[in-house]
């Protein structure tokens, strides 16, 4: 029980300091999963920054991901966060029905 306490924790941001020092390994390891979604979106929103400003439109999705990751989503949930605006916003796409 103290493992769920001390991830419980940490995810929230209020950690004490020896939570901190404590090794505890990573839910999952990323998988082909994850590199080929980030591969995909790199490719797909290379040289597009974000609205206003000349920050890597890629930083939004890394940063989405992360937020999946460190709110206890699984792989698959933090590559189809990576994909999140590929069919909405890339140019290239297309999508037959």
């Amino acid at each position: 029980m103290r493992h769920n306490s001390v991830t419980f924790v940490r995810n929230n941001g209020v950690a004490h300091s020896r939570q901190m020092k404590e090794k505890i390994p990573p839910r999952w390891q990323p998988g082909i999963a994850l590199h080929c979604a980030y591969m995909v979106a790199a490719r797909e929103f290379a040289g597009i920054s974000r609205k206003g400003g000349d920050i890597p439109y890629l930083s939004h999705l890394m940063a989405v991901s992360a937020l999946v990751m460190e709110h206890g989503g699984t792989e698959d949930q933090a590559a189809a966060a990576l994909l999140h605006d590929v069919l909405e916003d890339s140019k290239d796409v297309s999508v037959n029905r």
